[in-house]
């Protein structure tokens, strides 16, 4: 192109700068104009803006990456939640996630119900009695301060153990293993325990006081009346003379 004198010239180059500069300025706002994707905090992938959530201490995440974060502790029993960005910065950081906020992220129904009945949990202890079949909260506090359990539902006295759930009586020693209720009924009942090893519960209805014990492998010979140990043999002349020996001494 072909210009008549110098004003033109420069009159030519100054449109060709402002067509530049125009230009350049569409280009830099599309490269730099606000962003509409964020860089989720969990999945650290980019995502829509549309999908984000956003806690009180500013950090973002996309809602499926939450979401499932949440599902997965609740679950799991490990409450409260921190939020995922703070708690990889700050292990002992106490920005939890509440329930009610939550409740905003479309949690499923089921996780819903599962974290408020772990909050419950944390004051208060569910318990079924046997008896009556009746069933409640009561204070944690309260239950873990009695090895004993009463039955607070109406008229029922039934009674059982913390531990082991087994009804108990009111001023009687308790045993979880059985070991008091049982020797307390092996004395009422006049049962001895076989002295020999095997723990073999041995009742004698009738016949003398010499017990060779039934138990596989045991072979042990007891005096029922002292409940002293004679022999361990198969061999019949060593049973017999122990035997012998054991009742010219046994004073019971």
């Amino acid at each position: 192109m072909m210009l008549s004198d110098e004003s033109d010239a420069i009159g030519h180059l100054w449109r060709l700068w402002q067509d530049y500069s125009s230009s350049e300025g569409a280009i830099n706002g599309q490269i730099f104009g606000v962003s509409e994707v964020f860089r989720c905090g969990i999945c650290l992938e980019d995502e829509d803006y549309n999908i984000a959530i956003r806690l009180d201490c500013g950090h973002e995440f996309c809602s499926d990456s939450l979401i499932g974060t949440i599902s997965s502790r609740v679950q799991e029993g490990m409450l409260p939640i921190p939020c995922p960005s703070c708690s990889a910065s700050d292990p002992d950081t106490r920005n939890y996630i509440s329930l009610d906020a939550a409740k905003t992220f479309d949690l499923p129904e089921e996780v819903i119900q599962r974290w408020e009945r772990s909050e419950v949990e944390a004051f208060a202890v569910f318990i079924t009695c046997r008896r009556c079949g009746q069933s409640g909260m009561i204070d944690r506090t309260d239950f873990l301060a009695e090895d004993q359990i009463s039955c607070p539902f109406g008229e029922c006295d039934n009674r059982w153990c913390r531990n082991c759930e087994h009804p108990v009586v009111y001023g009687q020693t308790h045993t979880c293993d059985g070991t008091f209720e049982l020797a307390q009924t092996m004395e009422q009942n006049g049962w001895k325990m076989c002295p020999g090893g095997c723990g073999a519960r041995i009742e004698r209805s009738e016949g003398c006081d010499h017990i060779t014990c039934i138990a596989p492998g045991c072979y042990a010979h007891f005096c029922y009346r002292c409940g002293a140990l004679i022999i361990r043999s198969q061999d019949q002349n060593e049973v017999s003379e122990a035997v012998r020996v054991h009742y010219k001494t046994c004073a019971t």
